[in-house]
């Protein structure tokens, strides 16, 4: 199992699930904006990765699964 590129599913994931409503519809544009712009704000307020880079984080997963079955 190779987890180097997890964070690009996972964002992908994260898109859709906004881009998706506000395409079929359930969502309203302004809903969409309003959407986005909440991500943006919460994100302007975190540190962002200053100590881990994120492709160590995505790799990280395989050996915590590893350990709780072994364990």
């Amino acid at each position: 199992m190779q987890g180097d590129l997890l964070w690009v599913y996972e964002g992908l994931t994260e898109y859709l699930g906004k881009v998706l409503p506000a395409r079929s519809g359930l969502w309203t544009p302004a809903d969409f904006r309003e959407s986005i712009a909440a991500v943006a704000a919460e994100m302007d307020n975190q540190s962002g990765r200053n100590w881990r880079p994120l492709v160590d984080t995505a790799t990280a997963v395989q050996f915590t699964i590893l350990r709780r079955r072994a364990g």
